[in-house]
């Protein structure tokens, strides 16, 4: 999974939002959604609405998002127990 769209599954689970929810935001289908998410359709390459649409709904600046500024590295850290967390909420998160 590329960075980009690990941050997206990152930042939908901080605001508590569903994959259902996103897609009905941001008027694209769920599936549409999930290949985002997990890569398999890049965002940068989606249309210029559906791109727009998916990150303002996860509230993710556009520009910085395409400038590679938002990077999971950022968000996440590795807990004594070896196990990634959510910086922000203290929450696991899978690998």
């Amino acid at each position: 999974m590329r960075n980009e769209n690990m941050y997206l599954k990152i930042r939908r689970n901080q605001l508590g939002l569903t994959q259902q929810e996103v897609a009905n935001r941001a008027e694209i289908l769920l599936q549409e959604y999930q290949r985002l998410e997990t890569g398999t359709r890049d965002i940068r390459r989606a249309s210029f609405q559906t791109g727009y649409n998916v990150l303002r709904v996860l509230q993710i600046d556009v520009d910085k998002f395409m400038n590679g500024e938002y990077m999971v590295k950022e968000v996440l850290y590795r807990g004594f127990d070896g196990r990634l967390y959510h910086i922000g909420t203290g929450e696991p998160v899978e690998e």
